[in-house]
């Protein structure tokens, strides 16, 4: 698990019974950024869903298929961003789940600052830098 910012972390793919050590550690919301099925043996988003509503865990399904990067998802993400509750996102190695921390973040942070709190947080999203800058600017 990597801390991006007080109230955001990521993680690759998290099994249902890793679901317990989040509610222990306060985590509110989980976000599933990954589609079902995506690879062999990959415990369902349902299943995972059932261990959160168990320990009163909001559960929410932001699917983000690689490369695909919709608006909709971005602004969801935000909103649940802007809950300041603890949430904990996973995909298959944890940067889509950055990748949406960091577009969502675009309407209140600067590029330099998102990139660098990415970088804190063990990604190197460089190679994305000049699509954040262009959706920053497209918000105003």
């Amino acid at each position: 698990m990597k801390k991006v910012s007080n109230n955001f972390y990521v993680s690759h793919q998290i099994q249902p019974s890793d679901i317990d050590n989040l509610h222990n550690q306060g985590f509110n919301i989980v976000i599933c950024n990954r589609p079902d099925e995506e690879e062999p043996n990959q415990p369902s988003k349902a299943d995972i869903s059932l261990e959160c509503q168990k320990h009163n865990i909001e559960f929410n399904d932001l699917e983000m298929k690689p490369g695909d990067i919709n608006f909709a998802t971005i602004e969801d993400t935000k909103k649940i961003i802007d809950s300041n509750q603890k949430v904990f996102a996973y995909c298959r190695t944890g940067t889509r789940s950055i990748t949406l921390w960091a577009l969502a973040s675009c309407y209140t942070k600067d590029i330099n600052e998102i990139m660098e709190e990415v970088s804190h947080a063990g990604f190197d999203l460089g190679h994305l830098k000049d699509i954040f800058t262009s959706f920053k600017a497209n918000l105003s």
